[in-house]
């Protein structure tokens, strides 16, 4: 079944190439007059667009190849979305918080010795100030059209040809890759794992769109410095600081609660993931 290994790291990088594609698409079409200004709209606003035109046609793409539905790639036959959201979401926030205080070890050692930001760092910087049209692309339409190619074809696709361990993994691998942001890579790995867990565990996209949307959510807010923890968002006199042992202990037994809810929420998927 599409897509095999090669295929899905072509899928990947096409996602990339593609909203470079799509963005100098449209910024020549604004300044031929087809479009208001392209580059001069809101950043926020700019990415959705960009966004979710690059992920409807790698989606009909997939769709293709693959010979399935829009509906298939969520599996919506076989569970009922609103009964799967209503059972993963406090299980799904826990797992998130604890994921993100743990990561926070790995953030401060990587600023610490990589102390200017990358470019790209620099561009999440703009889009998460960018107001409302932000805050909407990267909480919720990054999330869901990520989970709709990663975990929703090329995951689904893995499945069908490979064990279910390899599946996620691999996926896992290729989504932080293809952040191409070194400080983003090991928490996308790390993360990715988890929301490729989901999908198996739950046999639906659902699972892993919620979470997405949440650890992307839970994010800006600490971004924003609307929850203040130190050692995660706040320094005291610009110090290298660690979020403490209790801290880290609550978020730990955070992370392996919900795990452990989770497992025990779901019985095994059927072999076949198609």
């Amino acid at each position: 079944m599409f897509p095999n290994k090669v295929e899905s790291i072509f899928l990947a990088v096409a996602m990339v190439i593609m909203q470079m594609v799509v963005t100098f698409a449209l910024a020549i079409l604004g300044a031929l007059g087809g479009f208001s200004d392209f580059l001069n709209l809101n950043p926020g606003a700019r990415y959705i667009v960009v966004f979710i035109i690059s992920t409807a046609i790698l989606l009909a793409y997939s769709l293709s190849r693959s010979g399935l539905k829009f509906k298939d790639i969520f599996h919506a036959h076989f569970n009922n979305p609103v009964l799967v959201a209503m059972m993963v979401l406090i299980p799904i926030t826990m797992v998130i918080v604890g994921f993100r205080i743990l990561l926070s070890d790995f953030f401060i050692v990587y600023y610490t010795l990589f102390p200017h930001p990358t470019y790209i760092t620099e561009q999440l910087s703009v889009l998460m100030g960018s107001g409302i049209m932000g805050v909407l692309c990267i909480c919720v339409v990054a999330p869901v059209t990520e989970e709709l190619i990663y975990r929703g074809v090329i995951l689904r696709g893995l499945l069908a040809s490979y064990g279910k361990n390899d599946a996620i993994v691999f996926s896992a691998i290729v989504f932080s890759i293809v952040h191409i942001n070194p400080d983003q890579i090991v928490f996308a790995l790390v993360i990715g794992l988890f929301f490729g867990w989901l999908y198996v565990k739950t046999y639906s996209l659902w699972p892993s769109i919620i979470a997405h949307i949440l650890f992307n959510s839970f994010s800006q807010v600490l971004s924003s410095s609307l929850i203040k923890i130190q050692g995660v968002n706040v320094f005291p006199n610009n110090q290298v600081v660690f979020p403490s042992l209790l801290m880290q202990l609550i978020a730990l037994i955070l992370t392996v609660t919900g795990l452990f809810v989770l497992h025990k929420l779901f019985t095994r998927p059927s072999e076949a993931a198609a």
